[in-house]
Order: C-alpha cells, then sequence, then structure tokens
C-alpha cells in the first residue's frame, strides 16, 4: 500500500514545494470468506488492524481464536 502522495504546496513564505500527504486507503475485512467491513488504513501494521477491530467489536474473546489473517 502506498502511505503517502507528493503534493505540491506554496508554504508560508511563498515558495512552492512538494511535501508528502498522508493517503488513507480501503481495507475490506473478510471472515469466512464473507464480506464484514472496509475499514479505512493508512497501511502500518493492517494484520495489527484486523485483530485489534475484531478484538474491539467483541467478535473474538482472543487473538488466539484466529487461525490466521492475510493481507492481499
Amino acid at each position: 500500500m502506498r502511505a503517502a502522495a507528493r503534493d505540491s504546496i506554496v508554504d508560508e513564505n511563498g515558495d512552492h514545494r512538494l511535501i508528502h500527504v498522508p493517503v488513507e486507503r480501503p481495507l475490506t475485512l473478510f471472515v469466512d470468506g464473507r464480506e464484514l467491513v472496509t475499514l479505512m488504513t493508512l497501511g502500518a501494521s493492517p494484520e495489527m488492524l484486523v485483530l485489534g477491530y475484531l478484538r474491539n467489536q467483541r467478535l473474538i474473546e482472543d487473538v488466539v481464536d484466529i487461525e490466521s489473517v492475510t493481507v492481499d
């Protein structure tokens, strides 16, 4: 996943510069082959985002209940 885009800006001094802007990307979560939810992410640690979401929503008791997490 691309975590940032380059964008042209005019800074406080009137100078033109290229900066990196964070870009959110959709991450669709499937459980047992069925689409559950689409989360937005910057791309860092998508597996941890999935595990945290499942735990936070009380869909799992503990992360040891998860057989595997695959990010494609």
